[in-house]
């Protein structure tokens, strides 16, 4: 139950002379709690691993089927996962709602279990659908995955038209090219479109998504562009459709990292309404301390809200901490930082915030998100601390916490005191503990060297 009213939503806050004054995203759209703008954002990153990989699916059965092989999955419908395509707008003619999928999900769902290995692969992201179904009014109306064509960056657009979005959503590492382009982890410099100063990012990152040479729109492969600038001309086209609509862009894991760019460069863009919204899942680092504050600028001038969820016991969103040549990453946004069970089971399930701010608040945060202290070393456990499920989970057992915050809110918390350490005294306290442990641990180094 929510335990705010509507007008909180607008995040109406003291101002310095007494009087109230409004955030600097306030225009009268309205913005939902913490909780549910994380919540919507990742469920939609677990819609696009489902759907991309269903289609996936169905397309190796055509495969096999044209090779005289034996066909493991029939699909009732396989033509539903394909909708036709209208040549006008090169979206589809009718988008399909999220009940109409998780419809087909769950009248094919013995079938898929047929193939074990795309099964156990993705039977959290299937299960969760269902969820999605009871409090989701969102409408797919295109879905990029290249068609067995591994070398393309897949993505989703979608419409919510309860809440007044447009979203755009990116999947995760999943496929050979996927996991190329998360390893070429030296930084490079170069120029954003909109962004006027130049700044170090990620490699692979960067080609995934402003490379020119190899990931082209399919319905667009006449034209001279990347897939950033494809996926603005669908973006563009549906704002101006929806003139009171909101640009949402989310994504998981390597989704995220291109999530991060595109929501700054749109934000930037003249053609897109501010502010646009960027809930990235799982994101890992994506460039340097200039990237840093090229987004903190979108973010003080209310251009861009950026919201980056990441589990504490999650590697992925604690790496890589610097390049091949030892140069530093900086993490961005608002970081909704989920706990699992604490320090040792001491405390339960609970969340906390960060953001970049003055010397001690950024000594407290290298601290408590070190890298070694921050990631989980069986494979097993590694997949599951990066799994939407888990990030599911961990929100939701935040949930009441998490309802009564709004981001507008906490921006402007925060953008006035720079030297405000973001973080609860719970995570101070881990912070603390780990800072002496280490001590403890060098002192007894030393005791035995001498």
């Amino acid at each position: 139950m929510e335990t705010q009213d509507k007008d909180n939503s607008r995040s109406l806050l003291p101002s310095d002379n007494g009087g109230e004054r409004t955030s600097r995203f306030d225009d009268g759209y309205e913005y939902d709690c913490v909780y549910k703008e994380a919540d919507s954002m990742i469920s939609a990153s677990n819609l696009i691993y489902t759907i991309a990989n269903m289609r996936d699916l169905e397309y190796k059965q055509q495969q096999l089927a044209a090779k005289g092989e034996i066909v493991l999955v029939n699909f009732d419908d396989p033509s539903f996962m394909r909708p036709e395509i209208d040549p006008e707008t090169n979206r589809y003619k009718d988008g399909l709602t999220i009940s109409e999928i998780a419809d087909y999900v769950s009248r094919n769902m013995e079938e898929m279990k047929k193939d074990k290995e795309f099964y156990d692969a993705n039977q959290g992201a299937l299960e969760m659908l269902s969820e999605l179904k009871m409090k989701s009014n969102r409408e797919v109306l295109y879905v990029d995955d290249s068609e067995g064509d591994e070398d393309e960056v897949v993505y989703g657009l979608s419409v919510d038209h309860k809440k007044k979005r447009v979203i755009v959503c990116f999947r995760g590492t999943t496929c050979k090219a996927d996991m190329v382009a998360d390893i070429k982890i030296g930084l490079m410099k170069v120029h954003l479109p909109n962004c006027a100063a130049p700044v170090k990012l990620h490699r692979g990152f960067f080609d995934y998504l402003f490379s020119k040479d190899r990931y082209r729109e399919r319905s667009l492969q006449s034209e001279d562009i990347n897939k950033y600038e494809s996926i603005m001309i669908h973006v563009r086209d549906l704002l101006n459709a929806h003139q009171d609509y909101k640009l949402f862009v989310s994504g998981h894991s390597l989704g995220a990292a291109l999530s991060s760019l595109f929501a700054l460069c749109a934000s930037k863009s003249d053609q897109i309404p501010k502010p646009v919204t960027c809930v990235s899942v799982a994101s890992p680092y994506v460039g340097d301390e200039i990237w840093r504050q090229t987004v903190m600028e979108a973010e003080k001038a209310g251009f861009l809200r950026y919201l980056r969820v990441a589990n504490a016991t999650d590697v992925v969103a604690h790496g890589p901490p610097f390049d091949l040549s030892f140069r530093r990453y900086k993490h961005v946004g608002m970081n909704l930082r989920l706990e699992n069970d604490g320090l040792f089971g001491l405390y339960p399930p609970y969340a906390s915030f960060q953001y970049p701010g003055g010397p001690v608040a950024e000594l407290a945060h290298a601290c408590q998100n070190t890298f070694l202290f921050n990631c989980g070393w069986f494979p097993s456990k590694v997949l599951k601390m990066h799994s939407c499920t888990e990030y599911a989970r961990r929100l939701h057992a935040s949930k009441n916490e998490l309802q009564q915050l709004y981001l507008n809110q906490m921006y402007e918390d925060y953008l006035r005191d720079s030297r405000k350490i973001p973080y609860s005294f719970k995570s101070a306290g881990c912070a603390a503990i780990v800072i002496l442990t280490a001590a403890v641990i060098v002192f007894i180094v030393y005791m035995h060297y001498e």
